[in-house]
């Protein structure tokens, strides 16, 4: 491990690093979009509620004491259960199989392949 041979891969019978290294820019650019995302509606929010002491600033308090409670599994089954009942969509992402893939190919991985999709809203 030391000479950075991780080994063989048993589901894709492959070097480990080249799995890796296929799979961490689509992985890094999530990531990255994740924590600029956040960034820019905390700040936005921390500011608000800074200069308007009223509701937003219990409102904002409270949502972040809840967010840093929640344990991240459960948020990540109770966050497409509300978009499917209260919004009536659900992002399906790569896991459906009538996607097809992305017509337009850009340098981003994720904005490649969801600018080409439509939300399936079975709600009707």
């Amino acid at each position: 491990m030391v000479r950075g041979n991780l080994g063989t891969s048993a589901l894709t019978r492959r070097p480990v690093t080249r799995d890796i290294a296929e799979r961490f820019p689509a992985t890094f650019e999530l990531v990255t979009s994740a924590v600029l995302g956040v960034a820019i509606v905390d700040l936005f929010l921390g500011v608000t509620s800074a200069v308007y002491k009223r509701w937003i600033d219990q409102i904002t308090r409270v949502l972040g004491i809840a967010g840093a409670s929640m344990p991240i599994f459960w948020l990540g089954l109770l966050a497409p259960y509300l978009l499917y009942t209260w919004l009536g969509c659900f992002l399906s992402g790569r896991s459906a199989a009538s996607i097809d893939p992305p017509t337009r190919v850009t340098s981003l991985y994720v904005l490649g392949f969801t600018s080409d999709q439509k939300v399936a809203s079975p709600k009707k």
